[in-house]
């Protein structure tokens, strides 16, 4: 694998990269991704107002025009100055999420711009009041697209790029932040108002320049699918990740992901809420990182470094507004560079990597800076304060490695789709209160203390690194829809990868399919009908996996997740029992592969020919991958489960399964001549149990007796007779279930079959199959000595088939009315004259 694909497979991990295009064209190189990066630049863009803000502040605060203008603000109300931008911002995130998921993930942006423009209206106030409240809308803004701007692009980016393109989101402000640097040097030396007057209305410079990039943005398909839009979704992956391919695979798969992550989600959470993010652990795990990330975002130090940058330069005797202002230039620059690198890196070294290099650098910068404010405190010597500087920009370089990219891209990646947006919230509402602290207090302690004050952020930056150590996972290699199993493991509400890939490479399309089948000796033999050019030795692997992962769910012992592995199972069935039809219209297409991608049921024919339905069989036959015996030891374990209207749905399901299974399977019935597998249906017989498991039970009976005399012995030896007439004469058994019962006892009068023939011939499908191939299901199993031990003989000679005389007789200990049951089934034909 070269280094590019081992790139590839670390930012999205391999069951994506199964999917992706490998046509050996870059990114660059397709036009439809190349709009796609325009688009997120300039959404990316959208973080410069934070940066614009804090740089234009430490500007504008080396002025003394600015200072006179606003009656020479020190301590608190100072402080406030700064803060009031925050207080917007937090106060208009407890709105966001609302609009986020009601209204789609674009409007939010919009509704910015009015607060933008409403901000620097108010500049023009020659009332220092009007200042305050102009950085109060402001604030309004920029909490408006941080709020919705992060979770655009992780929603709307190539797979192969989300990360770079989350982690560059926050890098933004430091692209604002040295705009800001650069418009304020330039106007220092203006002896008027105008010298922080045009800094602070240029805010809007950069949010003008990008709203081309904004309207030729596509909405999240996340949210269009989250509000049943199937058809606009797909349209957007088509044009934006396959280049307007509607067969493509990799829109397949995230189609197939993404709407059955959401399904999953909404049936497991009836609605979204701020409660539910104390609900599991995995959920407080999350809420943990987000808090905690947010704190040390801001109290790492630099929140003194970015909002107080002159003083802390005065404090080491570098007291020129021109030096100032260039030392913030340089330092946005410093921070522009190691930030976007660092994004860059996010999938090649890791979250967890960054966090604690982050950690380490600021540590060694910061007690460096503290001790050398310190003797300069003491001493007064210039060369020791100017040596502060530098390690101002190591600081800053550690720093820039994790707390700027991973902020909001790390919070975005962790949460589930409903839980996103209140997610990133309360990230953006943690900040603000940890700014809004930061920024009031710190001009106070600054006065108070001073250099010492810088002691508070050392023990910030060791709690950091230790908190980051013991409880940050690494997230990379990892889809949206599947970070979930990162923090909730197998118990996550998510769509299986294995699962997708499988089903995303049966979802056929636009032109029909045929059969193309390379020579028996071609070591790699591509299959096309009902699956589009997938290589069978990836079907194996792809099947194999499946089905270990839905045997994994069906043994557990929660409902829920044995309900999950029944559907996998289903899934794989119906991908392989029905034919997929080709809806006319994108919007049929659409809805078809939300529904799991269903169609009419192939014939027989088709069946016979088709490589998956021949694979499948092949596993049958061996013990691992036996369904049918997995789906009875999970039905075995469901009649321990306390009764409920739940668990009996699940029981329907699983029964269901069964019977379809010993049809496609019939070698699968001998598993019935077993006394505890028949048991189980006998139990569900009970008339404790509702009638739709009384029924459903009988027709799994009913085809476990097809053709099998050994299971009607076994039958007849564990009183299954005596059962079933039961439950046929009590009064209190329901009319259908009644019908059902002399359903079965029409079956168990009709001539019998020998299995050995059944089993020599070819099945309902043609599928020749050797006598002796069946997986040790069997308590009359031997053990072949040359096979591996997953498959072994079963004796199914025809000894034991008994004469309809003899089972009218047996029949008749039970039930008096045989004779009339009999002439029944002469009437109707079901019966020779012989026969009987």
């Amino acid at each position: 694998m070269g280094a590019s694909a081992v790139a590839t497979q670390q930012a999205v991990g391999s069951d994506l990269l199964a999917v992706l295009p490998n046509d050996g064209r870059k990114w660059y190189q397709r036009g439809h991704i190349v709009s796609l990066q325009f688009c997120l630049f300039s959404l990316i863009m959208f973080s410069s107002a934070n940066g614009y803000d804090g740089s234009l502040m430490n500007g504008i605060q080396a002025l003394d025009q600015w200072h006179e203008f606003m009656d020479m603000p020190t301590g608190a109300w100072l402080g406030f100055i700064n803060a009031v931008y925050w207080l917007g911002n937090g106060i208009t995130c407890c709105f966001t999420p609302y609009i986020n998921n009601k209204y789609g993930r674009k409007l939010l942006v919009y509704i910015g711009y009015i607060f933008m423009a409403l901000g620097i209206a108010l500049c023009a106030s020659d009332k220092p009041i009007g200042f305050v409240l102009s950085r109060f809308f402001v604030g309004c803004a920029s909490a408006c697209w941080a709020n919705v701007v992060p979770l655009l692009i992780n929603e709307i980016a190539y797979p192969t790029h989300r990360g770079i393109a989350s982690a560059l989101f926050n890098c933004g402000w430091y692209v604002g932040g040295t705009v800001a640097a650069f418009i304020t040097f330039g106007t220092r030396n203006m002896a008027n108002d105008w010298s922080w007057r045009i800094p602070t209305i240029l805010q809007v410079l950069i949010p003008v320049l990008i709203l081309p990039g904004l309207i030729l943005s596509p909405q999240s398909p996340r949210w269009l699918m989250s509000v049943d839009r199937h058809e606009e979704a797909r349209a957007m992956l088509e044009k934006w990740h396959a280049g307007g391919d509607k067969d493509s695979l990799l829109v397949n798969y995230e189609m197939i992901e993404i709407s059955e992550t959401i399904r999953i989600e909404k049936e497991a959470h009836s609605s979204a809420s701020y409660a539910e993010m104390f609900k599991t652990p995995g959920m407080r795990h999350e809420l943990w990182i987000t808090l905690t990330v947010a704190v040390f975002a801001q109290w790492a130090g630099n929140g003194v470094v970015s909002y107080y940058l002159s003083l802390v330069l005065d404090t080491v005797g570098v007291t020129s507004v021109t030096d100032q202002t260039l030392i913030a230039v340089g330092i946005n620059i410093w921070n522009l560079i190691f930030s976007v690198t660092a994004a860059f890196m996010v999938d090649r070294l890791g979250r967890r990597f960054l966090f604690l290099a982050s950690s380490a650098i600021m540590f060694v910068g910061f007690v460096t800076v503290t001790g050398l404010s310190g003797s300069f405190a003491a001493s007064g010597n210039a060369a020791t304060g100017i040596a502060v500087i530098p390690f101002l920009f190591v600081f800053f370089a550690g720093y820039d490695i994790a707390l700027t990219p991973l902020i909001i891209s790390y919070t975005c990646e962790i949460w589930p789709y409903r839980l996103r947006s209140r997610g990133l919230t309360v990230a953006l509402v943690t900040t603000v209160l940890a700014i809004f602290f930061n920024t009031f207090v710190n001009p106070i302690a600054l006065e108070a203390i001073g250099w010492k004050y810088y002691f508070v952020f050392l023990i910030v930056i060791v709690t950091m690194a230790i908190t980051v150590y013991f409880t940050y996972p690494e997230t990379r290699g990892h889809t949206l829809e599947q970070m979930a199993v990162v923090f909730e493991g197998r118990d996550a509400d998510v769509a299986e990868a294995a699962e997708t890939v499988f089903r995303s490479a049966s979802v056929v399309s636009g032109m029909e399919k045929t059969a193309h089948l390379h020579e028996p000796d071609t070591p790699h033999i591509d299959i096309i009908i009902g699956w589009p050019f997938i290589a069978l030795d990836d079907l194996k692997s792809a099947m194999d996996a499946l089905l270990s992962l839905a045997f994994d769910n069906i043994s557990s012992r929660e409902a829920l997740k044995i309900r999950k592995g029944l559907r996998q199972i289903e899934g794989l069935l119906a991908q392989i029992c029905l034919a997929q039809s080709k809806p006319r219209s994108p919007k049929k297409r659409a809805q078809a592969e939300h529904d799991g991608h269903r169609g009419h049921a192939k014939g027989l024919s088709d069946l016979r020919e088709d490589a998956a339905f021949r694979e499948f069989f092949r596993l049958q036959e061996g013990f691992q991958c036996n369904v049918a015996s997995r789906l009875l030891s999970t039905l075995e374990r469901l009649l321990g489960f306390p009764p409920s209207s739940q668990n009996d749905l699940v029981i329907l399901s699983t029964l269901d399964l069964i019977q379809g299974l010993l049809i496609l399977h019939p070698p699968s019935r001998a598993l019935f001549s077993r006394e505890d597998y028949l048991n189980i249906l006998l139990d569900l017989l009970d008339s404790a149990n509702p009638p739709a498991v009384q029924s459903a039970a009988l027709l799994v009976l009913m085809t476990a007796m097809l053709e099998n005399p050994r299971n009607m012995r076994t039958f007849e030896s564990i009183d299954g007779l005596l059962t079933v007439t039961s439950l046929y004469k009590t009064r209190s058994t329901s009319r259908d279930v009644r019908l059902r019962a002399m359903e079965f006892l029409y079956l168990y009068l009709m001539p019998e079959v020998g299995s050995q023939k059944a089993s020599s011939a070819p099945n309902a499908v043609g599928l020749q199959r050797s006598p002796s191939k069946l997986a040790a299901l069997s308590g009359h199993a031997r053990t072949h000595s040359g096979d591996s031990g997953n498959a072994m003989d079963l004796d199914e000679d025809d000894t034991g088939i008994r004469s309809m005389e003899e089972k009218q007789k047996a029949l008749a200990q039970f039930l008096d009315n045989v004779p009339e049951l009999v002439h029944g089934l002469r009437e109707g034909g079901m019966l020779s004259a012989s026969g009987g």
